[in-house]
């Protein structure tokens, strides 16, 4: 079933890349084909679905089939009648998709052999099933469109997928990792299929004709604390962008990003978590968070972490995220907080009673905002929790829907929403399948909290049977190299992790990392005793060193504090004064349509273009120029005024910061300069 269903997502693929009136045409060519392969003169809605779902692995809703046969008949490929269609077999003879499906069969059929052959030569890892490896890679492609979405929103059963384990999922995205580092034609072709199960998604929708559909003013996207972590930077380049992305289309879509207090505070809570781990040097901890190793990765320090958690109300700001209080509690609106919290508890299993309490109030304070009622429209819902975490999301969707039925869940996972806004406007952010792969796959190379935890327990042992140094721990602890080595020695197995394996990781920390680290503290140490043995003139003047040593220390952090509260301030700046120019530009458009209105005004009303002068007039004119324009890029792109000005905001924040960083670069490396001479 997954290799016919790969290779249709890259015809679907290639249906979209050839455009269409709307998302029903791309599912067109499935259904005349499939009405020439049967050689019947007349089918049902449930015959044709049947017949798709066999011949290309697609399961599309009866109502779909309905809507692409009411456009297949205005093709003239047959007459739709109370029974069934009658099919017009000279037409849809001209319809065939033998030779593409074949040719797609035969990319899928290199892509499945590419990952067997990478799974066995840098794994050792054999795919015992004949389909094992093509439903291991159906998989990762369902994972990037919206599973989890279509169960909830329209109760309709989870396609097959392979149950992979750590292990498997661990050599998938190593292997896209390695397609994208040395395949380009390899991964170009595995965003292909991404896309292609991108734009299936839209079969599940409650409404896939209203797919376009703008996002009212009283809209809000509540983020969970990690999507704000993410957007922030603070946890690595590669979720920055894909979170960056998310916000950045949503806006443009028309919603208002926000988040409540409650989360602002457990976002403060993790970077204050994150300084004081540092100053422990976070020994004794089970698990080390995206957000530390990142910083750790680019040696931050206990300071560094203070002078983010100082502009950090700025840092979101600048993210057009607004922080808002959650809605106070109504009678009407009361739900059994802790019957929520026993279905959070169960399907997420959290350590932390803090991040629960959290993750309960901002679902509740998303049904009180919604006046507990049906939500029809995503657009119009009122609220929306985005988070990371699926556990989350089926809780909510568990629990919530025994009061109030909504279409549209009080939560959504982040790959979910991000996939129905690129829906929207796939032109506007044509990348961002791509970036979503890169990140995901990152993502999953990292250890997770079952190994980790292992890992750390043998770890201790270790050091507690003193097998290994303070400084060895701390970096068989932190380092990169230490992931690497255990993910690849483990392919992310929690029942991998043994004592042996962890003496492996150490070799080869100790071989990349420790080793000259350790003779290079040792050399120091001699270095200092001779220092110490020396006369009393060199011990103040080593004295001197080190106290002019602190002070240009304190001096350099002090100054880096400034730069980087008066870049986060020049940041913030730009966005405010675009801010003003957006509402400039939407007050010129205003005025653009009423000189519309005034130019159609008769010579016998006073004030009309023809008792004015001539300047006014050709000023006038170019008003309404303007504002054809606007109306021909409505038309055009399927937006309004109002997303049009979005536009421009999000476009020239995005050039100006672009700029002012460069220049910074540039004035930083000119510094650097200048301190070495």
């Amino acid at each position: 079933m997954s290799k016919p269903l790969l290779s249709s997502l890259a015809i679907l693929k290639s249906n979209w890349d050839h455009g269409g009136r709307s998302y029903i045409d791309y599912f067109i060519p499935f259904v005349a084909d499939c009405l020439r392969a049967s050689g019947a003169d007349q089918m049902s809605p449930g015959e044709i679905a049947s017949a798709v779902q066999k011949r290309f692995g697609v399961a599309m809703p009866e109502s779909v089939i309905n809507t692409a046969l009411k456009r297949a008949a205005n093709d003239g490929l047959g007459v739709r009648r109370e029974r069934g269609f009658t099919i017009d077999k000279v037409a849809v003879a001209r319809v065939n998709l033998d030779a593409d499906r074949a040719n797609a069969m035969r990319q899928v059929n290199g892509l499945v052999e590419r990952l067997k052959r990478f799974a066995s030569d840098s794994h050792g890892f054999i795919f015992t099933g004949d389909d094992d490896a093509e439903l291991a890679l159906r998989t990762y492609v369902d994972q990037h469109s919206i599973p989890m979405l279509r169960m909830m929103v329209t109760g309709a059963p989870a396609q097959q997928q392979l149950p992979l384990g750590d292990d498997v999922n661990y050599i998938v995205n190593r292997f896209v990792v390695d397609l994208y580092d040395r395949d380009p034609e390899g991964f170009s072709y595995l965003e292909t299929l991404v896309k292609g199960s991108m734009l299936s998604s839209v079969l599940y929708l409650p409404s896939a004709s209203e797919i376009g559909r703008r996002f009212d003013r009283r809209t809000a996207i509540y983020l969970d604390t990690p999507i704000i972590l993410a957007a922030l930077g603070y946890e690595g380049d590669s979720r920055a962008i894909v979170a960056r992305e998310l916000l950045e289309l949503a806006y443009k879509e028309g919603a208002k990003l926000a988040c409540f207090e409650h989360t602002l505070a457990e976002t403060r809570g993790v970077l204050t978590a994150v300084g004081s781990q540092m100053n422990r040097q976070g020994r004794r901890v089970e698990r080390v968070g995206r957000v530390e190793s990142y910083f750790l990765g680019l040696g931050y320090n206990s300071s560094d972490i203070e002078l983010l958690l100082e502009r950090l109300d700025r840092d979101i700001a600048a993210r057009r995220i607004d922080v808002r209080p959650a809605p106070t509690h109504v009678t009407e609106l009361t739900v059994d907080e802790r019957e929520l919290e026993q279905y959070l508890q169960e399907r997420v299993g959290y350590v932390h009673r803090e991040t629960l309490l959290n993750d309960l109030d901002s679902l509740t304070a998303v049904y009180r905002l919604r006046g507990g009622r049906e939500q029809l429209h995503l657009e119009s819902c009122r609220a929306l929790f985005v988070t990371s975490n699926p556990g989350v999301v089926l809780a909510a969707r568990a629990y919530f829907p025994a009061r109030e039925h909504h279409s549209w869940p009080v939560a959504m996972l982040d790959h979910d929403i991000a996939t129905l806004l690129w829906l929207k406007r796939p032109t506007r952010a044509p990348d961002l399948p791509r970036k979503q792969i890169i990140a995901d796959c990152f993502a999953a190379l990292e250890p997770g909290a079952a190994v980790w935890a292992r890992y750390m327990e043998e770890m201790n042992r270790l050091e507690e049977r003193g097998e290994v140094e303070e400084q060895q721990f701390f970096f068989l602890r932190y380092s990169l190299e230490a992931k690497k080595a255990l993910m690849d020695i483990t392919s992310g197995n929690p029942a991998g992790v043994t004592a042996e394996v962890v003496q492996q990781v150490m070799e080869r920390v100790r071989t990349d990392i420790a080793a000259p680290l350790t003779n290079e503290l040792l050399a120091e140490r001699r270095r200092r005793e001779a220092a110490e043995s020396s006369t009393t003139a060199a011990r103040a003047e080593q004295k001197d060193s080190a106290n002019r040593l602190r002070e240009t220390e304190e001096a350099l952090l002090e100054a880096r504090r400034t730069v980087e509260a008066a870049r986060s301030a020049a940041i913030a700046r730009i966005r405010r004064n675009v801010s003003w120019l957006k509402r400039g530009i939407a007050a010129l458009i205003g005025l653009a349509c009423l000189a519309g209105v005034w130019l159609s005004l008769p010579s016998s009303v006073g004030g009309s273009p023809s008792t004015l002068g001539i300047g006014w007039r050709w000023l006038a004119r170019a008003a309404v120029v303007i504002a054809v324009i606007i109306t021909v890029y409505g038309a055009w792109f399927g937006g309004s005024v109002r997303s049009f000005v979005r536009f421009l905001e999000v476009w020239l924040s995005r050039r100006i910061e672009t700029r002012m960083l460069r220049k910074s670069r540039l004035s930083s490396a000119e510094m650097g300069t200048d301190r070495s001479h």
